[in-house]
């Protein structure tokens, strides 16, 4: 009787400390039972060489509602909002479509889920967009605009403009030579006639 009441006190303070520790963690323990957010893509803090078409997040548990309970926001540097249309939730994963002209520059991801305990929870990361800029290439045009103009130009001004000249040549001398030719013998009909008139007048005289 006398050990037991000397280890009394020591029982019950083992007991009451016991107690405690679970008054501390029994409410901890619904919370740990939270879903979280496991994977990202893009990563959070990645450095990309081109814009992405879309945010895709992945968690621990499945998502409970649709598109109106869960978000998922896309900030631009400007401060404007690139995310394009509602989130798709299927399972554990939840997809964000993000506009195309998006640009370069930091951008802020936030979202907010309803966890597989029904559960609200949130969070917020960011990527860096660094893609190349593009040079126009200019030599292409310069050879689809200069070949068929030279062309066109040489054609039209070369060959139509040497061949009338010839044939006006050719015209030109064959009128000479028909033109020759009829005087010619417009002249011997006209010697013929009047050397025939002048031999009637004579035979006349003669007969007179």
């Amino acid at each position: 009787m006398d050990l037991a009441r000397r280890f009394s006190p020591v029982l019950v303070a083992v007991f009451a400390f016991i107690a405690a520790v679970a008054l501390i963690v029994a409410p901890a323990s619904p919370a740990s039972a939270h879903d979280a957010l496991a994977t990202s893509d893009p990563a959070a803090d990645s450095v990309l060489e081109a814009a992405p078409e879309a945010i895709t997040l992945t968690f621990t548990g499945e998502l409970l509602g649709d598109g109106g309970a869960n978000a998922v926001t896309v900030t631009a540097p400007s401060g404007q909002q690139v995310q394009s249309g509602a989130p798709l939730v299927e399972g554990t994963v939840i997809t964000q479509p993000i506009a195309p002209d998006a640009g370069n520059g930091a951008f802020t991801v936030t979202w907010r889920v309803v966890s597989s305990d029904g559960h609200p929870i949130s969070g917020e990361f960011g990527y860096l967009v660094e893609a190349p800029a593009v040079e126009p290439s200019v030599a292409p045009e310069e050879q689809v605009t200069a070949t068929p103009s030279d062309a066109i130009v040489d054609e039209a001004s070369a060959t139509p403009s040497e061949e009338p000249e010839a044939g006006e040549q050719e015209g030109g001398f064959r009128l000479g030579i028909f033109g020759i030719l009829a005087v010619i013998v417009l002249v011997a009909a006209i010697v013929a006639f009047v050397g025939a008139l002048l031999r009637r007048r004579a035979r006349r005289g003669e007969q007179d």
